[in-house]
């Protein structure tokens, strides 16, 4: 089993979990109540707790890479709730090594916190954290400790083989008997001369009838390399990351890369942030207010294909009345045009049932 921390030793585990981490945490979130026009960001208490938090040193883009990271080295990430009354105030990160869940007496989960508040060491009830859970609640390093014990051991290899300049071990031979002085000599002049980077190539020198023979498998036929990228292929499996996002793919078209994208955000990230959003509904507003009131995290920017393909599509929902101008600005960043909230509809677009009468203005004229 390999600890948590540890486990971001690997390259790819590192790769993977720093990708969805970060990800999710560029996202904007907001407030959104349903009303019966639709759906309209708000003002709301809730809003200033997604970008300000208990710690003021604490960047709102930390707090979520803390608590992401966490989920999936640990299966939990955890923030602790701070109330005026019941309005929530703030949200305060709990790394999860120092954070202990027991159940408690009515049913539910009470959570003890060693690592020290404002007020100190503390047991937090159920509705008083905020938690992300990774599938299952269990970390993946943890489902998969066997695959990912594989590439430690790979990596481990790799770095005593070459830092022993790329020799494998052998068998020194002698015709005779030594003493236990003549043994150690032995031992320590070809340890400190022939072994590691300070005897990298060096030529050794043998006497007295020694020998010196070879041991083991050299790297290729044990398929050192092969088993390193199958191992970081299937780390980027159990993460759900695509190849070509952590550097596993070298031979990927723009296109290629694209579509990699868009399935990470929608298979690998958008079930994250849903979870996330459950769980903040659910512990930061109150039962009325959850009817109509939600925190939603914005995915458009990862969604959002390329110049022209954009180009193409807008000009389609505009032309054709499902999008303003202004909504076209909007999702791109831009500040809203002057009477661009028309909503706009092709004038050669007519019922099928309307189709004779007007062809039949049309042979008249």
């Amino acid at each position: 089993s390999i600890p948590p921390d540890d486990s971001l030793k690997l390259a790819t585990v590192y790769a993977c979990i720093s990708k969805i981490a970060q990800t999710v945490a560029t996202l904007n979130r907001g407030v959104y109540k349903t009303k019966a026009s639709g759906r309209e960001m708000i003002s709301h208490p809730v809003s200033g707790l997604l970008t300000h938090y208990s710690d003021s040193h604490t960047s709102a883009f930390d707090f979520w890479e803390n608590i992401i990271s966490d989920s999936l080295l640990y299966g939990k990430g955890y923030a602790y709730i701070e109330r005026a009354g019941p309005r929530p105030t703030a949200l305060g990160y709990m790394p999860a090594e120092k954070v202990q869940e027991r159940d408690a007496p009515d049913g539910g989960t009470v959570y003890k916190y060693s690592g020290g508040t404002s007020r100190g060491n503390y047991n937090f009830l159920e509705q008083e954290v905020v938690v992300v859970s990774a599938f299952r609640g269990i970390s993946p390093i943890e489902y998969h400790r066997e695959s990912l014990g594989l590439s430690k051991a790979a990596l481990d290899f790799g770095a005593s083989f070459f830092g022993s300049g790329g020799n494998l071990s052998g068998v020194l031979s002698v015709d005779n008997s030594l003493t236990d002085e003549q043994f150690m000599a032995l031992q320590n002049a070809w340890q400190n001369k022939y072994h590691g980077r300070s005897g990298q190539h060096a030529t050794a020198i043998l006497e007295h009838g020694i020998k010196y023979d070879r041991i083991g498998i050299p790297p290729d036929d044990a398929q050192f390399i092969e088993t390193r990228k199958m191992q970081a292929s299937e780390i980027a499996r159990i993460f759900n990351v695509p190849a070509a996002l952590v550097g596993l793919e070298t031979n990927v078209s723009f296109s290629n890369v694209e579509q990699q994208n868009i399935f990470f955000a929608s298979y690998t990230i958008a079930p994250l942030v849903k979870r996330i959003e459950n769980e903040l509904n659910n512990k930061l507003f109150t039962e009325r207010e959850r009817k109509t009131v939600e925190v939603e995290f914005d995915m458009s920017s990862l969604l959002r294909a390329d110049a022209e393909t954009r180009s193409n599509y807008y000009s389609t929902m505009i032309r054709d009345g499902v999008m303003t101008i202004n909504e076209v600005r909007k999702i791109e960043g831009l500040n809203p045009a002057k009477n661009g909230d028309t909503h706009f509809v092709p004038l050669n677009v007519i019922p099928l049932e309307k189709m004779d009468g007007y062809g039949d203005k049309i042979s008249t004229q």
